[in-house]
């Protein structure tokens, strides 16, 4: 009997313990919008509604229109066309460029904004991830010049994007494949 009211006590002192600890650790973490707290929603230039905050923040975490910046001399930042930056680095003999956006038409105007500040043509090819690897086709004239570093898996990554999205103009050849 001493042992099943033992039990008993251990099971509710648990509980009585669980529970103000819990009060304590929702007393300690904020409220915020990702956790059902307030957020005030405004319509932004394009016409998204969005959370206010997040909108003001836009500006200094990335390019609203196009822009290319000079970073360093033979080193550029080119913003504005993509979600992604695209980076350009240019080498002795031509370009290496880091992301070359989501699909063709932000590639051609990353393109048109490459050719503004070097007629060298892109020899190198880096890829962050998976998701900025479709504008390579638009981006270079002939692929087989082109060295593409990335994932060992990306163009199966690739690929299986592709499938579920649609055609894609130009696969370029992996130098990790």
């Amino acid at each position: 009997m001493l042992k099943h009211i033992g039990t008993v006590l251990l099971g509710l002192g648990l509980l009585v313990f669980s529970s103000t600890t819990d009060a304590k650790q929702e007393e300690r973490v904020p409220s915020s919008r990702y956790m059902g707290g307030p957020a005030e929603l405004v319509t932004a230039p394009n016409g998204a509604i969005t959370n206010s905050e997040a909108l003001q923040k836009l500006p200094g975490i990335m390019y609203l229109k196009p822009t290319t910046q000079k970073v360093a001399e033979g080193v550029w930042c080119i913003g504005g066309y993509s979600v992604a930056n695209t980076s350009v680095i240019e080498a002795e003999d031509g370009l290496i460029v880091y992301d070359t956006g989501d699909n063709d038409e932000e590639a051609r105007h990353i393109r048109a904004a490459i050719e503004k500040i070097s007629d060298k043509p892109i020899k190198v090819i880096i890829y962050s991830h998976s998701h900025y690897a479709l504008g390579a086709g638009a981006l270079v004239d002939n692929p087989e010049d082109v060295m593409v570093i990335g994932h060992p898996t990306l163009n199966d990554t690739v690929q299986a994007n592709l499938r579920g999205g649609g055609p894609h103009r130009c696969m370029v050849k992996s130098a990790l494949s």
